[in-house]
């Protein structure tokens, strides 16, 4: 070392005969400091004796006498490289370089002479520049969250102060220290925790609180460059020896969903370990999750929910959200240079309640109400309608197309002659679902909280029930119906398919409200359903909502639920029920229902309607009207013509009416004994119009070809 200030040589000895009692081979800063306390010039100021001796108690130090030299001793040791270069750098000014100058910049440095495991203690004991570097880019300033959050005040915005005073008793404890945050997804969880870095760093808490500094811990970093479980443990080695030199150092992470319950027994022994080292030092640290997650890790997991005090952050009530909105109105207001109403606040957290269903209060109606903002600034001032601006935000949030009809009632008046000519003998039917619906969807319907009508269609396969409910969706909501099969649902634990769903994957009945909250909900083979999975339909019936397992509450108030069932027991019970004559009901068939479903399920639902097998006066309807169409349709495009006598259409419905009357076997029927012929005359006379008629004979169908030229 070059010029050095004449007291530094002694205080080096001085240093360097402790490190030698010690038996470190190195000098380094903790044994200059202890040299250094024992000079005259540091024991008269008292300020700076007392810093560098609890600099040495956070070590577990205490200032000692370095031991006399013995007689023709003479240690040399060498000086720990970052002190020595630092030494190097300060003694440039040797001339303004003191006792006490030397102590305080050894105290301004102390950790940067201390960080990477330049520690004084022993040659195992230093770590290398690359250890050094990762600990600073761990703790760099971008993952400091007051320097963050303390220079963006949030100036009252979510003021969520209720919960704060929970957070701190967590964040102060000497055990059970680590803080589990959690929530439904857009409750707040991360504004409740930035409010509480903001009052932190603005000195908004009680003292013992003071002074925390809130760090984003990035599993990413932590784990970049690890490849054997010896580099996992060294990494926790320097990061539990950095946090018990900065025990006020809260790591805040909201990243464990990618490690947790990871294939890969690496990163699976990280967060065990992770928890394990911030209970038993009591390190602190802060994981925010959503509720999800939560019940499906945390919660089945005892040890690893013991680990950590949950904080369970709610979602707003509606009336809260829009006092929320009333604070944020003046901020968006003059960014965007549009006035907002109060009643335009209430319509949109009123849409965002209802068509957000997979999203929480108060986030919801904060971004729909931006979305909606920015949708009208692009505007001309005379062009903007709110309500189409709120249609087109909530396509832009959700990724969906949402119909809305505000000519509803037009719709519904049309809705029964519609269905009528596309649905073909089930008059009865279509009369009483349409005019329940009238009821459900006006003014009148005394429960609005429950779902827009709940039918229950049973009968026989194939005669209508599907592509009645089919068209229905099509014409009143423009879109086909979402179909449940409970046949799926056979066994009790299959409930939870419909309720919950492996990581990544939406649930089936989470899946169709989010989707289309206003639609036809579809479920099949109701008699299929475990008794458990039907107690679960009533329920939501009876309520108007669905609870999922994450605790989630979603509206089905703008569904029509159509549960429908194959039943064949029922035609046992003919009678006249069904859509011969409604009028008169075989007092029996009520019975058969009640021999399969509960009388709270026949109860619940708003109709029940009964199908039986088709006469055969609507099979051949179906054939005129249906079927022969679209065969005459298709050999008129190819040049051809075909004329279908009565006797045939009579032949065919016949014959259906033998194979169980219904219009799947009318469908078989008609291909087999009118189809294939037809295409059979096709083949005899290839690359010619043709004139086709058709007739019976010996009890078959036969068809005769002639060239479409000679026939006119």
């Amino acid at each position: 070392m070059s010029t050095l200030p004449p007291f530094l040589p002694d205080a080096l000895e001085l240093a360097a005969r402790q490190a030698h009692a010690e038996g470190s081979s190195v000098v380094g800063a903790v044994h200059l400091l202890n040299a250094l306390l024992q000079s005259g010039a540091v024991k008269r100021d008292k300020g700076l004796r007392r810093a560098s001796v609890e600099a040495l108690a956070a070590l577990g130090r205490e200032p000692a006498k370095a031991p006399e030299a013995e007689p023709g001793e003479d240690v040399e040791l060498e000086l720990e490289p970052r002190l020595q270069s630092l030494l190097q750098e300060w003694s440039r000014g040797a001339d303004a370089l003191d006792p006490r100058s030397l102590q305080r910049q050894l105290l301004a440095h102390w950790d940067q002479l201390l960080e990477g495991g330049v520690r004084a203690d022993s040659e195992e004991d230093q770590s290398s520049e690359m250890e050094q570097a990762w600990l600073e880019s761990l703790f760099s300033p971008e993952l400091d969250l007051n320097l963050r959050y303390g220079r963006t005040p949030m100036a009252g915005l979510l003021e969520y102060e209720e919960y704060l005073p929970a957070l701190m008793e967590v964040l102060i404890r000497r055990y059970r220290q680590n803080l589990l945050l959690y929530g439904p997804k857009g409750s707040g969880r991360h504004s409740v925790l930035r409010r509480l870095i903001e009052n932190s760093a603005a000195g908004r808490v009680p003292t013992i609180f003071r002074g925390r500094r809130f760090v984003e811990f990035s599993a990413e970093v932590f784990l970049s460059g690890v490849e054997e479980p010896g580099d996992l443990v060294r990494r926790f080695e320097l990061l539990s020896e950095y946090l018990d030199r900065h025990p006020n150092t809260v790591l805040v992470t909201d990243k464990l969903q990618s490690w947790l319950g990871n294939e890969n027994p690496l990163l699976n022994d990280f967060v065990q370990r992770l928890f394990g080292m911030m209970d038993t030092r009591s390190h602190h640290m802060v994981v925010l999750e959503d509720l999800a997650f939560y019940n499906a890790v945390y919660r089945p997991n005892p040890a690893l929910e013991d680990l950590l005090a949950p904080v369970y952050i709610a979602p707003m009530r509606r009336e809260d959200v829009i006092q929320v909105l009333r604070e944020v109105r003046s901020r968006v207001e003059d960014h965007y240079q549009i006035p907002v109403a109060d009643d335009i606040l209430a319509r949109v957290v009123e849409q965002a309640d209802e068509l957000l269903p997979s999203l929480h209060f108060p986030r919801k109606a904060l971004v729909l109400l931006d979305t909606t903002l920015a949708i009208l600034a692009l505007k001309e001032p005379t062009d903007r309608d709110w309500e189409k601006a709120l249609s087109l935000a909530l396509v832009r949030i959700t990724g969906q197309a949402r119909r809305h009809y505000p000519d509803l009632e037009q719709r519904l008046a049309a809705l029964e002659p519609l269905l009528l000519d596309r649905v073909i003998g089930q008059e009865h039917a279509i009369h009483e679902i349409c005019r329940s619906l009238r009821f459900q969807k006006s003014d009148l319907d005394l429960e609005p909280e429950r779902p827009d009508g709940v039918y229950l269609l049973v009968g026989p396969v194939g005669v209508g029930k599907q592509v009645l409910v089919n068209e229905l969706s099509l014409q009143l909501y423009g879109r086909k119906p979402f179909v449940i099969d409970l046949m799926d649902f056979q066994e009790p634990e299959s409930l939870l398919r419909l309720t919950s769903s492996p990581e990544g994957q939406g649930a089936s009945l989470a899946m169709a409200l989010h989707n289309m909250p206003r639609s036809v909900l579809l479920f099949k083979n109701l008699e299929y359903a475990a008794e458990e999975v039907l107690h679960f339909l009533l329920q939501c019936i009876t309520t108007g909502r669905v609870r999922d397992a994450r605790g989630t509450d979603s509206p089905i108030s703008e569904l029509t639920v159509v549960l429908l069932s194959d039943l064949v027991g029922l035609s046992e019970h003919r009678g006249t029920m069904g859509f011969v004559d409604p009028e008169q009901r075989d007092p029996f068939s009520e019975l058969a229902l009640r021999e399969y479903f509960s009388p709270e399920l026949l109860r619940a639902v708003d109709k029940t309607v009964v199908f039986l097998p088709l006469a055969e006066e609507v099979l051949m309807e179906i054939l005129r009207r249906k079927l022969l169409p679209e065969l005459e349709q298709r050999l008129k495009r190819i040049g051809h013509r075909l004329v279908v006598c009565e006797d045939v259409i009579q032949h065919i419905a016949e014959t259906g009416i033998a194979e169980g009357r219904n219009a799947q076997t009318l469908n078989s029927d008609f291909r087999r004994l009118l189809a294939m012929p037809v295409n059979e005359a096709l083949l005899a006379s290839p690359g010619q119009p043709l004139y086709l008629t058709t007739r019976i004979e010996n009890d078959q169908i036969v068809v005769d070809a002639l060239p479409l030229a000679e026939k006119s």
